[in-house]
């Protein structure tokens, strides 16, 4: 853009000027901050911030991929084609946790500190964990979303233990405020048993404001899915939900004389649970991925007020497939083959699309972000 060019539009309403930059990528806005002051402030402006992504939060979605043994990050538009949109690095990262309006959230266990990572701006900030020492026998997970109610970052840290009876219970729960940049222990508690243990997944997903994880049911030394632990960002609260009934496991005696097949397609033998957010038309939903040895099942949660039910949306027997990663707008099937391939399906059109070659440890939605760290 010429000096004189920038020059005319600096006399142009701010309004005008405001309406006009919202439309561009983040990386161009965050070059342009050296414009002139007003654009400088304009830019750093929480409203601009919201503004801005509202605005773009309507493009079609991309998704973050993450492959440890290249140490890279690529990120994938939905397109007919799934083109490539972009790539990056970020060394020396041993835990990806997930990705927030283009904040990634990084882990190390070297130092037990959190990692909040702008792909767009490069910037980085590094979190200290709470000063609250865990013995042995006590565990910790951590998330972090956006509370639109408060516009602030927040990253969520709980502290539980495990009993002989694998009965979960907290022993702190602490919140990281962005614009505060700082702890505070808060008031809320969560009891996951009920006669029996609990084990919490340690990757979460973000919606509307809510974290969701995966809550573990232990049955003789195995942990099987059964609930959805939540917590609200704006209230501070922890809540649970039940998974599908049909993949609630029901603890059964063992029969000797149990054919092989039988055997394979017993209730909670390798059952798995991860959970996605996907978007379908204009909305995003939380989805629920059940497998186990012979099959993948993706149920979608549908809610009418306080009221929710799981619907199945996608059945796939095991045998070529090994995964399924994420769904597209288009109802096509992002998946990781056995011979470790990622392709996109898309079982209506028959069509098959190349994604990558290599072994993928992470998915998540994207999106380009001028989140100031």
């Amino acid at each position: 853009m010429s000096g004189n060019r920038v020059c005319s539009l600096i006399f142009l309403p701010e309004e005008l000027i405001a309406d006009i930059l919202k439309r561009l990528p983040a990386k161009s806005l965050l070059r342009f901050m050296s414009v002139c002051k007003f654009w400088y402030s304009l830019i750093k402006n929480p409203n601009f911030i919201s503004s801005h992504f509202n605005h773009h939060s309507t493009e079609g979605p991309k998704y973050l991929m993450y492959y440890a043994d290249y140490d890279e990050y690529r990120v994938y538009a939905d397109t007919d084609n799934f083109d490539r949109h972009l790539e990056f690095t970020y060394p020396g990262i041993q835990l990806i946790v997930g990705c927030c309006h283009g904040i990634i959230c990084f882990g190390s266990f070297n130092d037990n500190s959190i990692v909040l990572w702008n792909s767009s701006s490069r910037k980085s900030l590094t979190i200290k964990r709470p000063h609250c020492n865990l013995s042995n026998d006590e565990n910790s997970l951590f998330w972090f979303g956006f509370d639109v109610a408060s516009n602030d970052y927040k990253v969520v840290w709980v502290g539980y233990t495990t009993n002989q009876a694998f009965e979960t219970s907290p022993i702190g729960v602490y919140i990281y405020s962005l614009n505060e940049r700082a702890w505070r222990r808060v008031n809320s508690s969560f009891e996951l048993y009920d006669g029996e243990g609990y084990a919490i997944g340690y990757r979460g997903e973000y919606l509307n404001g809510v974290i969701h994880w995966v809550a573990l049911t232990c049955y003789d030394d195995r942990e099987m899915p059964e609930l959805i632990l939540t917590f609200n960002l704006a209230d501070e609260t922890f809540g649970t939900f039940h998974l599908p009934s049909e993949i609630i496991y029901v603890q059964q005696p063992f029969d000797e004389n149990m054919g092989f097949e039988e055997f394979l397609r017993a209730p909670g033998l390798e059952d798995h649970v991860d959970l996605m957010v996907v978007k379908r038309g204009s909305k995003n939903c939380l989805m629920a991925l059940h497998e186990d040895l012979t099959s993948s099942t993706l149920w979608v949660l549908e809610e009418e007020g306080t009221v929710r039910s799981w619907r199945k949306v996608i059945y796939l027997r095991k045998g070529f497939v090994k995964k399924i990663v994420n769904v597209r707008m288009n109802g096509g099937i992002v998946m990781q083959l056995e011979t470790g391939n990622v392709v996109s399906w898309n079982r209506r059109r028959r069509r098959v699309i190349h994604v990558s070659s290599e072994q993928m440890d992470y998915v998540g939605a994207y999106m380009e972000s001028l989140i100031l760290l």
